[in-house]
């Protein structure tokens, strides 16, 4: 199981009935139930996406400060310069903000600092290149709330500055011109979780009011979703009217990345954005040729849109490779590893720029928190990610006294460090992860939004009466169903490094087809014939112009026969090796004759030498032995030497031996020892 825990959610079935009244599907009122929406009053509001949404700019403070000084910019001539981060947010952010000034007739330039030289947010060398350009007016965009010092030195030279951002404050506020910020103590404003171009939009609704704003909601929706805010109250209403523009009326810009991106059809989801368009975006500020983004976004030229797109494709192939890189390196590093709370590894010769993706499929594949670092002249700069839940941020603080400067959020952050102090702070981040494992592992929790009795419940109209949830994204994920005890009833590996799962399963005489990416048969614990519990996101799979359903799988354990034997001879292994196993105890693992025999027909009706095969689903074959039998067998003749045997997990790896004459099972050491423990109660195995 990836995930330690399946949590089934409950409510009643009338109100899954009172929604499908109400027009919406059964997959839908199921999920809608799981959202706490159990009325179709309730469902309405949850996915309302229209103008009530939108509030009131002014609503934040200093939004009258921050549109009188743009003003006076604007009236006077004076020079602008947005200030903007390299990520998405910090890209459209800086675009949606250069944009609407100059449609307002506004001198407007803009800055992005370079990623690896200069780094996130304001520095002095930045203000001294634009006092030199005459810049009179600084306006951030995704960043500013911690400049303090980069924004008095600015105010020395004359330039006021007005920030614009969504990170949280720590304790006092820049001596700005304006503040504009969501998590500023005092503010009124009643959605939190904007993202930093969901905050310039707002001051360009107040600046320009929300039609001429609205102009721009591709942007905002872009950045908002690559930010991974949550898709709820006035967040959804950006992204599902941000969708609609890219789908019907988008800039040149927007238009040659859905095209370069590959992204064909009807539709444009969120899903797109964080999987196919972000990457690209993203890949220019990584490789250092940030403007390439923006001037994408600015352009009104088709040909240079499509000349720009192309070479963010190619700067995200390029970006691949130094990811594959990284990540292969970084996966021998810890070859040896034995099972921590956390991974903190440096390089020198790891890309910065790189190294965050790299630290999040780590976090993903070592379920733990994860510092990667890379090193250049003695300092060290940290890109951490973590894994459902497990606050990064916080173990980070954990170990503050060795880093120079840190900033994020839970999931994740970054970090300098000086090279020497690497080893002390792993010590204490690995210490913090140990200490709060037991809260991490709660953390590590699948949410089940409903139970289906049989897959004759995965019609397309079903399945497609979900989409009036969307857009999907954090803070409102697509619905995860179960369906239990089904049959695997053919399993295959799929992909360029055979790293997936594509398999039929079958309950009540109906099959479905699934996919489960990421996976092996040997990392998900299944092969084909064993009956287990599913957990899916329902999907459409569309090939050659035929839609059928699919499983996008998400997690798949025993079904819960197998998993109350498991736990029940689990116990009965463990009390085995520490010498505590009693004589009824022993009777119940110890095989008798025919039970070797019937194992080791099936082991040897295989037609491979070397297979794999299910520990549960082969004492099903013997028709006689349970599962804890079934492996005592199989541990016995491994130590005679007639098969080579590798547990893993509930899977059993089996290569059967070449042998000479006749082996003596009683030559083994775990035979004699329950032979023994049953003895000491009169019961004695029969002889072989």
């Amino acid at each position: 199981m990836k995930y330690n825990e399946w949590e089934v959610k409950t409510y009643s079935g009338e109100a899954v009935l009172a929604l499908c009244r109400a027009g919406y599907s059964q997959l839908a009122a199921a999920a809608l139930c799981s959202r706490g929406c159990l009325t179709p009053e309730d469902a309405l509001a949850f996915l309302s996406a229209g103008e009530e949404q939108f509030h009131d700019p002014f609503l934040l403070r200093d939004m009258d400060k921050a549109v009188r000084r743009i003003r006076r910019a604007l009236d006077t001539g004076e020079k602008i310069a947005v200030y903007g981060d390299y990520d998405v947010d910090g890209i459209t952010s800086t675009c949606l903000m250069v944009k609407s000034l100059r449609d307002l007739g506004g001198l407007c330039e803009y800055y992005i600092p370079a990623r690896i030289e200069e780094g996130y947010g304001m520095n002095k060398c930045a203000v001294d290149r634009l006092s030199k350009q005459g810049v009179g007016l600084i306006v951030t965009v995704d960043c500013g709330i911690t400049a303090f010092e980069e924004i008095a030195y600015a105010q020395s030279l004359g330039i006021d500055t007005v920030i614009t951002d969504h990170h949280k404050c720590r304790g006092d506020l820049p001596d700005a011109a304006a503040v504009i910020n969501p998590f500023q103590p005092d503010d009124g404003y009643p959605f939190k979780a904007l993202a930093g171009v969901g905050v310039a939009f707002k001051l360009i609704c107040a600046l320009a009011g929300r039609e001429a704003a609205m102009e721009h909601i591709d942007l905002v929706a872009l950045g908002t979703v690559a930010d991974v805010m949550p898709l709820t109250g006035e967040n959804r209403a950006i992204v599902r009217t941000g969708l609609d523009m890219m789908l019907n009326a988008p800039r040149p810009g927007v238009r040659s990345l859905i095209r370069e991106a590959g992204l064909r059809g009807g539709s444009i989801t969120a899903a797109d954005i964080a999987f196919s368009l972000s990457p690209r975006i993203n890949a220019a500020g990584r490789m250092e040729q940030v403007h390439t983004a923006t001037e994408l976004f600015l352009t009104s030229d088709e040909g240079t849109a499509d000349c720009l797109a192309r070479n963010l494709s190619r700067m995200n192939r390029e970006r691949q490779t130094i990811e594959n890189e990284i990540l292969s390196q970084a996966r021998t590093m810890l070859s040896d590893r034995s099972k921590g709370g956390a991974i903190v590894l440096s390089s020198e010769n790891w890309h910065h720029g790189v190294i965050g993706i790299v630290s999040s499929k780590l976090a993903e594949r070592y379920r733990c928190r994860v510092f990667l670092i890379s090193l250049l002249d003695g300092i060290g700069k940290a890109s951490c990610r973590s894994f459902r839940g497990q606050s990064v941020i916080a173990a980070i603080e954990a170990a503050a006294e060795y880093v120079e400067e840190y900033g994020g959020h839970e999931m994740a952050a970054g970090f300098t460090i000086k090279q020497e102090n690497i080893r002390a702070f792993a010590e204490i981040v690995e210490k913090y992860a140990l200490e709060h494992r037991s809260e991490d592992e709660a953390g590590c929790r699948l949410t089940i939004d409903g139970v289906i009795g049989d897959t004759e419940q995965l019609s397309l109209e079903n399945i497609s009466g979900l989409d009036v949830l969307q857009p999907f994204g954090h803070g409102n994920p697509p619905p995860v169903f179960c369906i239990e005890n089904v049959e695997v009833s053919n399993l295959f590996r799929v992909g360029a490094q055979k790293d997936h799962i594509k398999m039929t399963v079958s309950k009540n005489g109906v099959s479905c087809g699934g996919i489960f990416f990421g996976e092996t048969p040997v990392s998900a614990q299944v092969c084909r014939g064993d009956t287990v519990d599913i957990a899916f996101v329902p999907k459409i799979n569309e090939f050659r112009g035929v839609r059928t359903p699919q499983m996008q799988i998400m997690d798949i354990r025993p079904c819960s026969a197998e998993r109350e034997t498991m736990e029940k001879e689990n116990k009965l292994f463990q009390a085995l090796e520490n010498g505590e196993l009693t004589a009824s105890q022993a009777r119940e693992l110890l095989p008798q004759r025919e039970d070797f025999s019937a194992v080791w027909r099936c082991v040897c009706a295989q037609s491979e030498e070397e297979y794999i095969t299910g520990l549960w689903k082969l004492a099903a074959q013997t028709g006689r032995t349970s599962p804890g039998k079934t492996l005592v067998c199989l541990r016995v003749f491994s130590e005679v030497g007639l098969v080579e045997l590798q547990e893993l997990g509930r899977l059993l790896k089996i290569k059967i031996l070449p042998v000479e004459g006749k082996v003596d099972l009683d030559g083994s050491g775990l035979l004699t020892r329950l032979s023994q423990a049953a003895a000491s109660r009169g019961v004695r195995r029969k002889g072989i």
